[in-house]
């Protein structure tokens, strides 16, 4: 295979015609093998995704997001705004594990979505019933609506609410581990969700 040494090598050669579905194979193959895809490759993903970024089902664009966001590597503000839009066009087709993952991704890269598929999402996990979400995917969502200057009072209470309803006394024996590059830092849920109290809390006073 030959090696591509710039950005412009990678979109005269066949990956710059890969489909959201083929990039998000890639990313997740690599990261699963414990292999953090390459500087270039990560730089290439701009212009490879772009083309392609509308035709993205709700399943390619939190793969792609969740990625990226493990590599701890933003492909730019126009890559992922196009992911963005393409998941507000079918918001609807979005499970609530999909929403919950697109939250925290979006956290993690510190680039918000749209007003409207924000609060969509916000609104969908924290005011949902049997979609399956786990204390840690509910955990995850309150750090991320935090984080995105989300996280209003009646939102925070249903999480909680909800949180509640999944064994709340074993939740001290849960861990949310968010791969930052090499490291794996851990977080525990009770600890998080004191910390959202006591900011929501101290904004409330």
């Amino acid at each position: 295979m030959a090696y591509h040494q710039s950005p412009a090598d990678w979109q005269a050669s066949s990956s710059y015609h890969f489909t959201p579905g083929v990039v998000a194979d890639i990313l997740q193959a690599q990261l699963h093998l414990g292999y953090r895809p390459p500087t270039l490759q990560l730089l290439s993903l701009l212009p490879a995704l772009l083309p392609h970024a509308s035709a993205a089902t709700p399943h390619d664009i939190v793969r792609i997001l969740s990625s990226l966001a493990t590599c701890r590597h933003h492909p730019g503000a126009q890559a992922v705004t196009a992911l963005l839009e393409a998941a507000e066009a079918q918001q609807g087709a979005f499970t609530a594990k999909q929403q919950a993952a697109l939250l925290f991704a979006c956290g993690l890269l510190g680039h918000g979505p749209s007003e409207k598929l924000l609060g969509g999402c916000a609104d969908d996990v924290a005011l949902g019933e049997g979609d399956g979400l786990t204390a840690a995917e509910l955990t995850r969502a309150l750090w991320a609506l935090g984080a995105l200057g989300a996280l209003t009072l009646p939102r925070f209470g249903w999480l909680c609410v909800r949180l509640g309803r999944t064994q709340w006394s074993k939740l001290s024996d849960q861990q949310l581990q968010v791969r930052w590059d090499d490291m794996v830092v851990e977080h525990s849920v009770s600890v998080l969700v004191c910390i959202w109290c006591g900011c929501v809390v101290g904004c409330c006073l």
